[in-house]
């Protein structure tokens, strides 16, 4: 390792053990979350945490309600930043990738129809899900108020309800018993290319970043991905080992790539706990804010 090299992985361990001050992986009840954007905007407040980012599965909508709510994205409000954020699902090779967004432009014609078409496809992929359930004697109905515009409809969504219905005794055994069994696993779900994600976030003036990477990614796609024009790499997360951060560190540095990192808040329980116990310290955010060309701070 060229010693520049080492003296930056060796500063940027070093800085792990800085006070976070943005967590840039949340969930809303636009997705699969428990807590409404304002609430995770309280949260944050309550925490201390001085800069967020609503990461929505292909949903922006939860930064619409904090617009519409007088809580204007890029602003402070309430002592509190929010940074346009989302959650991708793509796939390369036919494995399925989560691509985080962010600084991105939330009225950018393009990236509103894609993710429209994607949440589109997850309510038609629930409703097969629920068509499948009810040739196994299991009628799952949908709350009325929940529609395309309102949640960005997943599998956790549909297992939920399977608690609440008492078919099931916990989320685990949802999966396991019904979604990962077929005929609901070959189910198939609609998604675009990490590629097309990158370029999408990019034409939007956005930056690309690979949340909660696994292991075989960050060993044989990283590069790959980087030659693609991936902008960043989640580093801090809940999953990550030491071992792994340090790894990751010295790829990110190894393909210029720049550090992202959050909580992947999406329970309601211990969320207090949970906001702002994995993300970005000061010197890392500012990395990342001048990369985007973004003079948030």
């Amino acid at each position: 390792m060229k010693r520049s090299s080492f003296t930056k992985v060796c500063q940027a361990i070093h800085d792990l053990q800085k006070p976070i001050v943005a967590d840039l992986h949340l969930h809303s009840t636009y997705s699969d979350g428990e807590l409404t954007p304002a609430e995770l905007v309280q949260l944050a407040l309550l925490k201390g945490v001085e800069v967020i980012s609503i990461t929505d599965h292909d949903s922006i909508e939860g930064i619409r309600a904090l617009q519409i709510a007088g809580q204007i994205t890029g602003q402070m409000n309430a002592g509190v930043q929010i940074v346009a954020g989302v959650e991708i699902s793509c796939y390369l090779e036919g494995e399925s990738y989560h691509l985080l967004g962010y600084f991105f432009d939330p009225e950018n014609d393009e990236l509103q129809k894609t993710l429209m078409r994607l949440r589109k496809a997850r309510w038609e992929r629930g409703q097969a899900i629920i068509e499948a359930l009810k040739s196994m004697k299991i009628e799952l109905v949908l709350p009325t108020h929940w529609s395309e515009e309102r949640i960005s409809l997943g599998r956790p969504h549909l297992a939920k309800i399977l608690l609440e219905q008492k078919v099931v005794r916990s989320i685990h055994e949802a999966f396991s018993r019904f979604f990962f069994r077929d005929p609901i696993n070959r189910i198939p779900k609609a998604q675009i290319t990490v590629e097309e994600a990158i370029g999408l976030l990019k034409q939007a003036k956005g930056l690309s970043s690979l949340a909660h990477p696994s292991k075989r990614m960050i060993e044989s796609q990283l590069p790959r991905l980087s030659q693609m024009g991936l902008d960043a790499v989640e580093v801090w997360y809940p999953a990550t080992t030491a071992r792994g951060k340090e790894s990751l560190l010295q790829q990110a540095n190894d393909l210029g790539l720049a550090l992202t990192g959050g909580s992947d808040l999406h329970q309601r329980e211990k969320a207090l706990e949970t906001i702002g116990s994995c993300g970005l310290s000061r010197r890392y955010l500012d990395q990342l804010g001048i990369r985007s060309g973004s003079l948030y701070h």
